[in-house]
């Protein structure tokens, strides 16, 4: 990994997720920007293997429409370079508030993209400039063979922590990753980050 990153691994384990272990990781980068750091931690953490990617709606801090646009410009730039991908409309709660007080609660279309990305397209400059600063989960499987993505998507949350090395939220505008593993330790994560 290129020196000038620095990171930061804390274990943020919760005593009510048994069997499941938390991690963050705050990173910057001298002379680099957010993207280029992100891109370094997680290609050292997917230790040359293919992974899936989701975008997916309710993971994002943003307006209504804003959701729409970046879903449109991930769909595209997947298409443009020929990655396998999902859409799958999902219905997420949205709510008005004013001073923290709720003024209305209502259900939304949302959408979830989910995209099986080759170790090979991973190293194509053009896939970083794809990837959205605002949010986007790393699913990184055990096995090189787990690479169905009509199964993988139909999974649920804990199927997908089970069949993978770990499961990373990355927040790119706010530098900071979060990391549910149900097989790997903080040591683990770490020798990954340092050898890369």
């Amino acid at each position: 990994m290129d020196n000038r990153v620095k990171s930061k691994l804390t274990d943020i384990t919760s005593k009510n997720e048994s069997g499941i272990s938390s991690f963050s990781i705050a990173y910057s980068g001298k002379k680099m920007d957010n993207s280029e750091v992100s891109y370094e931690i997680i290609s050292a953490l997917k230790a040359g293997t293919d992974m899936f990617i989701e975008l997916n709606s309710s993971l994002l801090n943003m307006e209504h429409y804003d959701k729409k646009n970046l879903a449109e410009q991930f769909t595209e730039g997947l298409q443009h370079l020929g990655i396998e991908h999902r859409n799958k409309k999902v219905f997420n709660d949205a709510s008005r508030k004013i001073l923290s007080i709720t003024l209305e609660s209502k259900k939304v279309e949302g959408f979830e993209i989910c995209a099986l990305i080759p170790k090979e397209i991973w190293g194509d400059p053009e896939i970083r400039k794809l990837i959205p600063k605002s949010g986007v989960r790393y699913y990184l499987p055990l096995e090189e063979t787990e690479n169905n993505l009509s199964a993988f998507v139909e999974l649920s949350e804990e199927e997908k922590l089970e069949i993978c090395r770990m499961v990373i939220f990355d927040h790119i505008m706010l530098a900071t990753m979060g990391i549910k593993t149900v097989h790997l330790s903080k040591n683990d994560i770490d020798q990954l980050i340092n050898k890369g």
